[in-house]
């Protein structure tokens, strides 16, 4: 929604109200009318694309480490939503669903 010619561009989605680089965050932001969602991306251990901002996992996720260390299979095993909040519907996001395929 462009408002007298600015435009409104999400950083790593809605991060208020759902973990970042998450869908639940991307679709959030698109409700509140965001015009853009920017997003950051790594590599894997193994050359797959993953939509993360930190180098590692400590922060977002309940891994440990730098992400390059990890294969896809490792990520894929983690929690990237739970830490935001108990009980939101953004917990136990994992990059091997489908409705949320990011960490």
């Amino acid at each position: 929604m462009q408002t007298s010619g600015v435009t409104v561009i999400a950083h790593r989605g809605n991060s208020a109200v759902a973990p970042q680089n998450t869908i639940p965050a991307f679709e959030a932001a698109w409700r509140a009318g965001a015009d853009m969602i920017e997003l950051d991306v790594q590599l894997t251990a193994d050359g797959a694309v993953v939509v993360i901002h930190d180098d590692d996992l400590d922060e977002t996720t309940d891994g440990t480490g730098p992400l390059r260390e990890h294969t896809l299979a490792q990520v894929r095993a983690l929690d990237a939503g739970s830490w935001f909040s108990p009980g939101s519907p953004a917990c136990g996001c994992r990059p091997s669903r489908r409705s949320c395929t990011c960490c």
